[in-house]
């Protein structure tokens, strides 16, 4: 959603320091996450991590331009989705590791 909004536009200062400072706050909380392991309930999570990436999409919106935007986000889509897709799965392979004796 941050992609669309922001592809081609020109960055206007304010939103610009904001999406930035959220940004370094996603990852203060995700080293805070990392080091005191808490669960959230599932719509705060979920809101949470749609606001971060939001603004790391609106970053990368930012920073394609208008030469080839969509060949641009597809990369990133597939970027995303592989490292989603492997952090599940060592996810799942250590939680399983963890209750087989």
């Amino acid at each position: 959603m941050g992609y669309l909004l922001a592809t081609g536009q020109t960055p206007i200062p304010l939103v610009d320091a904001l999406v930035h400072i959220l940004i370094m706050g996603s990852l203060l909380l995700l080293a805070g996450a990392i080091t005191f392991p808490i669960r959230l309930p599932l719509r705060e999570a979920v809101s949470t991590m749609a606001m971060f990436g939001s603004c790391h999409g609106y970053v990368h919106g930012l920073e394609a331009g208008l030469e080839m935007p969509g060949w641009f986000g597809l990369g990133s889509i597939m970027t995303a989705t592989a490292l989603l897709s492997l952090g599940v799965i060592v996810g799942l392979t250590v939680a399983q590791s963890r209750r087989s004796p």
